[in-house]
């Protein structure tokens, strides 16, 4: 099931959107997410410009959008050895 979260216009072509204060939004994971536009009363879900909402009941989806929540108290890795060695550039002797 989606949660619908309205969207706010914060300037020209760039919207928002402020998730729950409520505690299950507060822990640390995996957010899972699409958005639907609706103009002229149709709907258009992306990813995969999909007709349809995700709450039609024959909607499918073309996919998912991914991003991790943190606490705000996390800190932000820029560098991480273990994952990013394969992307190193080393010099040439």
């Amino acid at each position: 099931d989606y949660l619908t979260i309205p969207m706010t216009t914060a300037g020209q072509g760039v919207f928002e959107a402020s998730l729950p204060e409520d505690d299950a939004w507060q822990q640390p994971g995996k957010l899972e997410y699409v958005y639907t536009v609706n103009d002229s009363g149709k709907a258009v879900t992306f990813p995969g410009k999909v007709s349809g909402s995700p709450q039609d009941w024959n909607h499918v989806t073309a996919g998912q959008y991914h991003t991790v929540l943190m606490p705000a108290s996390s800190p932000v890795v820029i560098f991480d050895p273990a994952v990013d060695r394969a992307a190193l550039i080393t010099p040439q002797q």
